[in-house]
């Protein structure tokens, strides 16, 4: 029988983490952000509302108009960037030739020790770091601040301001209370984790300051995913080409499936069951029993919280593409 792990190691392969390193399946879990929206502004009226620049004046973040109006509204997004790095194929905008792809872990560097490792740059890694990005860049980085995590903060108008805090009072959402909310940072307060080359940008790009280190998680790195990402990622731009959408649509899935449906984090999430009202009266005993839902009179929506839950593909991997 082949030892697959065995065969992995030796090929520089991809597999999923080993039950050793369980400290690097948890911090990763722990800081997966999550497949959240981030929008920046609600409002924007063609013809009327002008478009504004944000600026640091030395203490805080100040907004100004400029003389220029909105004449279009329209939605951007970039198709396929996460095959792209999955393909480890070199690009000139990369400044870093081509991303190579997380393979297994081979060390775990705690404590400020790591910063060798983060400045050689010789070694594919993940960090837990604490930094910040200097005064004298913010003005840089003040229209789109680019460290962008989940963090809790307090909903009330000293915090997210006059506009949205008077837009979520008109649709009847929840003030004044704390809330995770994907948010654009400058500085951060807490230990955050990090793919080596968003790190190596924010230091190269914006000279972010790394004040505190958690742990360094060293990888292997490879190229191993490029044919099988290229094929598929080929396959599908002749289908759209074609219009065949569904053979479109089946090759993104494709790929997408390959490295993560663990990044959505699935751990957080509650199980929903259909029980009778005896078979709820039993789940109230339950310690993972969260709330119930009455549907009909014998007919309970039961939300049960997990008390495990599985991880069959590489979570590292997922988690630098959705970095």
């Amino acid at each position: 029988m082949i030892q697959l792990r065995r065969y992995a190691i030796y090929n520089n392969l991809t597999f999923t983490i080993d039950k050793s390193h369980k400290y690097v399946h948890d911090t990763l879990r722990k800081h997966i952000t999550g497949v959240l929206s981030n929008v920046l502004r609600r409002v924007n009226i063609k013809g009327v509302t002008k478009i504004n620049k944000f600026y640091y004046d030395g203490k805080k973040f100040q907004n100004r108009d400029t003389n220029n109006i909105v004449t279009h509204c329209f939605g951007y997004d970039a198709n396929s960037l996460y095959h792209s790095s999955y393909s480890s194929e070199p690009h000139k905008f990369n400044p870093y030739g081509k991303f190579l792809m997380t393979g297994s872990c081979t060390n775990i560097i705690m404590g400020t020790q790591g910063l060798n490792i983060i400045n050689d740059r010789s070694k594919i890694f993940f960090a837990v770091v604490k930094g910040s990005i200097p005064e004298y860049r913010l003005n840089k980085v003040a229209n789109y601040p680019p460290i962008i995590r989940n963090i809790q903060i307090k909903t009330n108008k000293s915090t997210i301001g006059n506009f949205m805090y008077d837009y979520m009072q008109s649709i009847k959402s929840k003030t004044d209370q704390e809330e995770y909310k994907l948010t654009n940072l400058c500085k951060l307060n807490d230990f955050r984790f990090f793919y080596c080359y968003s790190l190596w940008f924010l230091i190269d790009h914006f000279d972010f300051q790394i004040t505190d280190i958690e742990s360094v998680m060293i990888f292997t790195g490879h190229d191993q995913f490029s044919g099988f990402a290229k094929t598929l990622m080929s396959e599908r731009v002749e289908a759209m080409l074609n219009k065949n959408k569904g053979v479109a649509m089946m090759r993104k899935i494709s790929l997408n499936a390959s490295y993560g449906y663990n990044i959505l984090n699935e751990s957080h999430y509650n199980k929903i069951k259909l029980c009778t009202a005896n078979q709820t009266l039993s789940n109230r005993q339950m310690e993972n029993f969260r709330s119930e839902r009455k549907l009909t009179d014998d007919l309970y929506q039961v939300n049960i919280e997990n008390d495990s839950y599985k991880c069959e593909t590489h979570l590292h991997v997922g988690f630098q593409l959705w970095m």
